[in-house]
């Protein structure tokens, strides 16, 4: 980050007011964790729902700061102040207009992308696209939320000549205030499907969020959607502005056409992709990164040399080789939507014995059971050789597959059954493992790799 401001920009900019300090005086980067501050360096004490960082404004680190922005009030009788102080009213409101003003100062394409499935491997394959065009911008890891979104968008300079955010969202009205940061000339809204229910609430609020980015597109900018989906086919008449979808409906702006390999159909052409991931979903993620690149005026030589040079992020299709065992490693995230598209893809593409290494569908809320039977329900359809299932709430699954054709591995607790994992993966074969992110089931695989 470097902003190139001074106090009394960021103050303006950020609706705070200077409490301490010279208007003129340099501002250009900050931090928001008094764990990584280093001495000199700006502190940037937000408030959340469950912290306060004005709390540790007394702390070591924060006294060694060359600065803070706090909520007002909170220095108050707090003496050694830094040579530097703003307050402002909520610390993170005031980011926000901070990050907002600051993305008016770069008038590039930038791309926001939404939706309940596949969110960071499009993001991930737009920004291979742009890359290929100019220095890019993009938020890193999970920074996607009303904390590290506008944080990512600070990070944007003169250099860059493209920009791609993921919007993340788990409560109605999130996109919507993010994306008011981002100010999307393109925003594309990858799939609609269950997802923090316990949240949520229902699918219809989830449709509503995850659409909410075209609220923010810039005058002319368009708006991306998958034509495959029938939750978002609702946007042909409830958006008026230029648009482009993509899917395998013969409609479809860019069409994924059927057969080995991606091939991808514009306007009456033929444009064949060296593409490394085959799963119907990826396919669908690169010809969604297609359209953004297209609306951001790039070309299909840019367009397919990005997606050649794209490899997926970690723990989504990843493939994992042990001993004669081939294990996709798809554990970043799990849903009912996604699990309902990735495993019959994984029985597709893979030989067999295959095997399906599951855990826990997070924040489903009252309607948990009935998706995890659901998904049971699914699991009994597939040519799998056995299931190895675990969490309180993987129970219905487990439940449901009970006294049918399948091996069924069911514990609390993955460790339970690992040894009966472990030998099947020595007899080798196709294994899918797949679990909310709080599971952490990369750990099962960074384990069988030490056998």
């Amino acid at each position: 980050m470097k902003l190139s401001l001074t106090w009394g920009q960021v103050a303006a900019m950020a609706d705070a007011r200077l409490v301490k300090g010279n208007p003129d005086a340099p501002f250009d980067s900050f931090c928001t964790d008094t764990r990584s501050l280093k001495p000199g360096e700006i502190f940037w004490a937000l408030k959340g729902r469950t912290f306060d960082a004005n709390s540790f404004l007394s702390s070591p680190q924060a006294r060694a700061a060359g600065g803070w922005i706090a909520s007002s009030g909170a220095v108050s009788g707090l003496s050694g102040l830094p040579s530097q102080v703003l307050e402002a009213d909520d610390t993170l409101v005031a980011l926000h207009n901070l990050a907002a003003m600051h993305r008016r100062r770069f008038p590039i394409p930038v791309a926001a992308v939404t939706g309940s499935n596949g969110k960071t491997t499009t993001k991930e394959v737009i920004f291979s696209i742009f890359s290929k065009a100019g220095p890019t911008a993009a938020n890193k890891g999970n920074l996607n939320n009303h904390f590290g979104l506008p944080l990512s968008v600070l990070e944007m300079g003169p250099e860059h000549r493209f920009a791609v955010y993921e919007l993340g969202a788990s409560a109605g009205g999130e996109v919507l205030q993010i994306a008011g940061i981002a100010r999307p000339s393109v925003a594309i809204v990858t799939s609609i499907a269950p997802e923090h229910t316990e949240f949520f609430g229902d699918i219809e609020n989830i449709y509503r969020t995850e659409t909410e980015s075209w609220r923010c597109l810039l005058p002319g900018g368009t708006l991306v959607y998958c034509a495959d989906d029938g939750m978002l086919r609702r946007l042909d008449r409830e958006w008026a502005g230029p648009r482009l979808t993509f899917g395998t409906a013969e409609d479809a702006s860019v069409r994924v056409l059927e057969g080995d390999g991606l091939v991808l159909r514009h306007e009456g052409r033929d444009y064949a992709a060296d593409f490394i991931y085959p799963q119907s979903y990826n396919r669908l993620n690169a010809a969604g990164a297609a359209c953004v690149a297209l609306a951001s005026g790039l070309g299909w030589d840019t367009i397919l040399s990005g997606l050649s040079a794209f490899r997926a992020p970690a723990l989504r299709s990843q493939t994992v080789e042990i001993g004669g065992a081939k294990i996709l490693l798809d554990a970043y995230n799990a849903n009912p939507g996604s699990m309902n598209v990735a495993l019959p893809e994984f029985c597709r593409l893979n030989p067999g014995p295959r095997y399906a290494v599951l855990g826990t569908m997070k924040e489903l809320g009252a309607q948990s059971a009935r998706y995890h039977a659901e998904l049971g329900s699914l699991l009994s359809t597939l040519p799998l050789e056995a299931v190895f299932l675990s969490g309180d709430e993987m129970k219905p699954a487990a439940d449901v597959l009970s006294g049918g054709r399948l091996k069924v591995f069911y514990s609390r607790e993955w460790e339970a059954w690992y040894p009966e994992l472990e030998k099947a993966v020595r007899g080798g074969g196709s294994f899918i493992v797949k679990a909310s992110r709080s599971l952490a089931y990369e750990k099962i695989v960074e384990r069988l790799r030490m056998q």
